[in-house]
């Protein structure tokens, strides 16, 4: 008797373990990450931002004058991205004008540095006056993994300083930056 009791109480005692066993749950979570796609133009051995807010990248920066035929460092290009397919920068050399009684254009070099490493140039050819240098790719990235930061350090080199005409020569490199698709 005491084996059928011992029985009957290890039949119940296992029917009651799956009458009230937990019962599977689970929890939906979901986020949004949103795109960072910055870009900055800074004086030359600047340091990247090291956040993400708009703010902090500079769309545009004035350079120092340059006074030399030499190569000159005039400023530094910083990128941030965390686009899935990567994105490209270009950079377009457009026209390095002085005003007066004529306008009068001056030819130059703009290129582009990843540290020692050529990564483009521009040229703008004082005969095309208004038309920009043909664009160059700069910068193109493939797939990210991760946020990527990456910069190219900028300068110029005007052919025909030592011979061009008086007054002060002003102009615009471009950069633009293109989200991969």
């Amino acid at each position: 008797m005491k084996k059928s009791i011992i029985a009957v109480l290890l039949v119940i005692t296992l029917s009651s373990f799956s009458a009230f066993a937990a019962m599977d749950g689970t929890l939906n979570v979901a986020t949004a990450v949103q795109g960072v796609n910055l870009i900055g133009v800074f004086a030359p051995n600047t340091a990247a931002p090291t956040g993400n807010a708009a703010q902090d990248w500079n769309a545009s920066y004035t350079a120092s004058e340059v006074n030399t035929a030499t190569e000159t460092a005039v400023g530094v290009v910083h990128t941030r991205s965390n686009n899935r397919t990567g994105y490209k920068v270009t950079m377009a050399a457009g026209p390095l004008s002085s005003t007066g009684t004529t306008t009068v254009y001056l030819g130059y070099i703009a290129k582009a540095y990843n540290g020692e490493t050529l990564s483009g140039t521009s040229t703008y050819d004082a005969a095309q006056t208004t038309t920009s240098g043909d664009a160059a790719t700069i910068i193109n990235t493939g797939n990210l993994t991760g946020i990527s930061t990456n910069s190219r350090d900028v300068k110029i080199e005007i052919p025909n300083f030592e011979t061009a005409l008086e007054g002060s020569y002003t102009g615009t490199i471009t950069f633009t930056y293109t989200a991969n698709s």
